[in-house]
């Protein structure tokens, strides 16, 4: 798992299919963007949510084998749980979404503002969308998803 802010994405350019996703947000004006999915290409998805955030307990763990997850704050701030997913216990993996839910606990969270992201790897359960502090905020984020080659 990698979290920064979007001013370091160059850091973070693991391969073209990288660069297209990170040269997706700097360059297109996403607050126009509807709400929705869009594959860019083959290899890249990009999905524009908005939602408000919740408590731990009211979502899951999640982690995926053939993308890799670019989660962009576009507005609002959110707190992501993350543990690496050999430490928790697989429950399903749906083929068909590429979505694998786990159980198991917290070892860590990262907190996102807008222009921040985090980047997860199939090794790395997230649990996203939960409250910064104590109460419920409006988040609106752009997620961008890279199929592993």
């Amino acid at each position: 798992m990698i979290a920064s802010n979007i001013l370091n994405y160059k850091k973070y350019i693991l391969n073209n299919n990288f660069k297209i996703g990170f040269e997706y947000l700097i360059k297109e004006n996403l607050e126009d963007l509807p709400y929705g999915k869009y594959n860019v290409n083959d290899n890249i998805l990009i999905i524009k949510e908005t939602y408000d955030t919740l408590y731990l307990g009211e979502t899951f763990w999640e982690a995926h084998e053939k993308f890799i997850d670019i989660q962009f704050i576009l507005n609002g701030e959110e707190k992501i749980a993350y543990s690496p997913i050999n430490i928790l216990n697989e429950i399903v993996y749906n083929n068909k979404n590429d979505l694998k839910i786990l159980k198991g606990e917290v070892k860590s969270f990262v907190h996102l503002k807008n222009n921040d992201f985090a980047i997860f790897f199939p090794e790395d359960a997230h649990m996203s969308g939960l409250n910064p502090e104590e109460t419920r905020v409006a988040v609106e984020k752009i997620i961008i998803k890279i199929k592993i080659q």
